[in-house]
């Protein structure tokens, strides 16, 4: 199940929440004339339901409450960047599609970048300490194989029976300057899944 907040009344609440929700915290924003709404540039769905996910508690210290305010606006961190999916678009090389809607669903949703099959290569120079890379799991995943600097640092395996989750993988602290972060799509044991779903990049300065 994933948790929905709207005019929270603090980080600690919101804390707490992240801590113990199974697949991570959809904070809303129902101003759609919000900071955070203009300053992500979101423009899917109904503009008074903006929102953004979180995943861990870690993610939490990117937000700065506004108590005095009447709807509680959440603030983003300015030393932390968010590129969302249809941005990422034009930085893959190979099959890729911007999906606006989840397999089998009607509804128009949060976009998604997916990575349609291996080879696929997502390409993000960044100037920066840090990335945190956002995906979802599902049945039709398989693994994405991440690069820093041309060199291979992690693979994460994203195929999940079932129910879609979310989760977040984060790159080490890296030495402040110019990096490049690499995502290749992978099939994962099964060559029918190999596709890889990105909510978006979150970099660090």
């Amino acid at each position: 199940m994933i948790e929905h907040t709207e005019k929270a009344s603090g980080l600690a609440l919101l804390g707490e929440m992240v801590r113990h929700a199974v697949r991570g915290v959809v904070l809303s924003f129902p101003d759609a004339e919000s900071p955070d709404a203009l300053v992500q540039g979101e423009s899917y769905g109904n503009p008074h339901e903006r929102h953004r996910s979180l995943w861990s508690p870690g993610d939490v210290a990117a937000y700065a409450c506004e108590a005095l305010s009447p709807t509680h606006v959440f603030v983003r961190d300015p030393g932390k960047r968010r590129i969302a999916a249809v941005e990422l678009a034009s930085q893959v090389n190979g099959a890729h599609v911007v999906r606006h809607a989840a397999k089998g669903c009607e509804q128009p949703s949060q976009p998604w970048l997916v990575l349609c099959g291996p080879g696929s290569t997502l390409r993000v120079p960044f100037t920066g300490t840090r990335a945190h890379v956002y995906f979802v799991r599902h049945g039709f995943c398989g693994a994405a194989d991440v690069r820093i600097d041309g060199t291979p640092v992690a693979r994460v395996p994203l195929f999940v029976p079932g129910a879609a989750q979310y989760g977040c993988w984060r790159t080490p602290p890296l030495p402040a300057g110019p990096h490049v972060l690499e995502l290749e799509a992978l099939a994962d044991g099964d060559p029918t899944r190999s596709e890889v779903w990105l909510d978006d990049v979150v970099l660090e300065r």
